[in-house]
């Protein structure tokens, strides 16, 4: 048994990784034929509980106040991403990593937090706004004594070219990437930090108060 059960991710595997050999060319061709019928798809751990245990003390405070569950985004037959998922408020959630931005791998001292994707889920009201939430959970964690965290930081994506983020349970907002940053610029006062992202776009960095 996980002793930490909230924060373990789903298991998968596709029949691909088992297949594939030393020859590059084969596991091309494989690829190729595996993607032609092959659906993204997502997965959830279990919701976290405020008085569970933890191995991570930024998610053991995020805990006390919101409700996150790990989930898995499977984005090809040999390609899945992690990230934990809180519920802010009227069915805001956004997805979190700690993500270290020099090299795209995780970030086992919590120093860089990444804000994965943020999105409305069908069950959302228009009560809450999205960015309000977003700024209240990021002054929460601010709060935490002895806090990891030492830069925040996000990126503008256009949810039209990654049709694995179209498999999460949200209501489908057609925003293009220019107009996001510009949101994020007014409504987070982020701007561009000296990493880089694999399209050689720069992070959005959201200071700390």
């Amino acid at each position: 048994m996980n002793n930490y059960p909230y924060e373990k991710f789903p298991i998968w595997h596709h029949p691909y990784q088992s297949l594939k050999s030393k020859c590059d060319y084969t596991n091309e061709l494989l690829f190729k034929q595996m993607m032609k019928v092959f659906e993204p798809l997502t997965m959830t751990g279990i919701d976290s509980e405020p008085h569970g245990k933890f191995k991570s003390k930024n998610l053991e405070w995020i805990a006390k106040r919101y409700t996150f569950r790990t989930r898995k985004l499977v984005i090809n037959v040999d390609y899945s991403a992690n990230a934990y998922e809180v519920d802010l408020r009227d069915g805001v959630r956004l997805l979190i990593q700690f993500m270290n931005p020099q090299n795209g791998e995780f970030d086992e001292s919590e120093s860089f937090l990444y804000l994965v994707f943020l999105y409305l889920d069908k069950t959302h009201k228009k009560i809450a706004c999205p960015f309000k939430e977003v700024n209240k959970f990021l002054d929460y964690l601010q709060k935490m004594p002895n806090s990891s965290i030492k830069r925040i930081f996000m990126r503008p994506l256009d949810v039209s070219s990654f049709p694995h983020f179209k498999k999460l349970p949200m209501i489908d907002r057609k925003v293009t990437t220019e107009r996001l940053k510009n949101a994020y610029v007014r409504k987070f006062k982020a701007s561009e930090m000296e990493f880089k992202d694999n399209n050689c776009i720069p992070y959005l960095e959201i200071p700390l108060k």
